[in-house]
């Protein structure tokens, strides 16, 4: 071994072994608030504050208020998935979309055949089609 790799692996075991003892004086202390790392002089001008974490990423912004949304998942196949992101890229290109959510796509099209269902009942896309999927033999 190296006198570089020695002298390293030997920083490594005091900075373990600082760390562990400040933890063990955590430990002791219960009561208190744990010493700060940066009293260790091997990790001296290493820390820097950690600011406590967002639930969203700082990038992401809601396109539409989430407080009368609720999150489920659902199974879909391949071809639906297709489908839905070809109608996003074809809203886009074709008719100026600027954002297309993929959620938007997929509540419109759902609130569509409830409307659908409602107005044309037995004669619905919904039902027709669904009667084809469930019985193949009656077409």
């Amino acid at each position: 071994m190296t006198t570089r790799r020695r002298n390293i692996r030997t920083q490594m075991e005091q900075e373990q072994a600082a760390e562990e003892e400040v933890a063990q004086t955590g430990q002791q202390q219960e009561g208190t608030s744990p010493p700060a790392l940066a009293t260790v002089p091997s990790l001296q001008g290493r820390l820097r504050p950690v600011e406590p974490l967002s639930s969203k990423p700082a990038s992401q912004k809601a396109i539409r208020s989430t407080d009368a949304y609720t999150k489920v998942t659902y199974r879909l196949s391949n071809d639906a998935v297709q489908a839905t992101e070809d109608m996003k890229t074809l809203m886009k290109r074709r008719y100026g979309f600027k954002r297309v959510n993929l959620e938007e796509i997929v509540e419109e099209a759902i609130l569509a055949a409830q409307r659908d269902l409602e107005e044309h009942q037995a004669q619905s896309f919904l039902v027709q089609q669904l009667r084809q999927h469930k019985n193949p033999a009656n077409q």
